[in-house]
């Protein structure tokens, strides 16, 4: 299960790439894999990781991707397929909830941006 956040709209409803919370610059492209882009969106990851604790929700890691903004986060395997499905659709809410409350816009696909 992966998800995708920080979005943020434009006037016309578009979803466009967010500001970074510590550099307060649009992300213009994304960075795979790169640490630098965990730290600079540390305080929306951490919220998110400690919703999904809060709840039993078990993550295992989180990364960056390809697009701007964009982060994975895996759940632990679960034999149990109703489990897994029951953590992914909370893992859903609970990123969805976060990332409203510092005006971002969570998108859970895989290419959010239609020009890119």
């Amino acid at each position: 299960m992966a998800s995708r956040s920080g979005l943020s709209r434009d006037v016309d409803g578009v979803s466009r790439p967010v500001k970074s919370p510590r550099a307060g610059l649009i992300e213009a492209s994304g960075k795979v894999r790169s640490l630098d882009k965990l730290d600079e969106f540390e305080s929306v990851l951490a919220a998110i990781e400690e919703a999904c604790h809060s709840q039993g929700i078990p993550t295992t890691s989180m990364l960056s991707e390809y697009g701007a903004g964009q982060f994975e986060m895996n759940l632990q395997h679960q034999d149990d397929a109703l489990l897994a499905a029951d953590h992914a659709a909370l893992i859903r809410r609970a990123v969805t909830g976060v990332n409203r409350s510092p005006g971002l816009d969570a998108r859970f696909m895989s290419r959010p941006f239609a020009d890119q």
